[in-house]
């Protein structure tokens, strides 16, 4: 089981991972739910999709690729960057 809490925020969100899941395949599972679960309710990102999709209003998402767990425009399956590899913008 896998639990999450925001620092603050009382209350918190879990999944449990199965015993096959392992690598890049475990990454794209936890970045797709991080994504969908605990993303949209954190303070820091309230209502915002994450992360962006470059030249579109929608979010990337996350999948396993060539072996690789990499985010990808939902529309043409264009991958953007792999996860944890995408640069971090200060808020504005």
């Amino acid at each position: 089981m896998l639990w999450v809490e925001e620092v603050g925020v009382p209350g918190g969100t879990g999944f449990s991972l199965t015993v096959e899941e392992r690598g890049e395949g475990l990454v794209a599972t936890l970045a797709d739910w991080f994504q969908d679960q605990v993303f949209p309710e954190s303070r820091g990102a309230w209502g915002e999709p994450g992360p962006a999709c470059p030249g579109h209003r929608h979010p990337a998402v996350a999948e396993l690729v060539a072996g690789q767990a990499v985010w990808i425009c939902p529309v043409d399956k264009r991958p953007i960057a792999r996860i944890g590899e995408l640069p971090v913008t200060p808020p504005a």
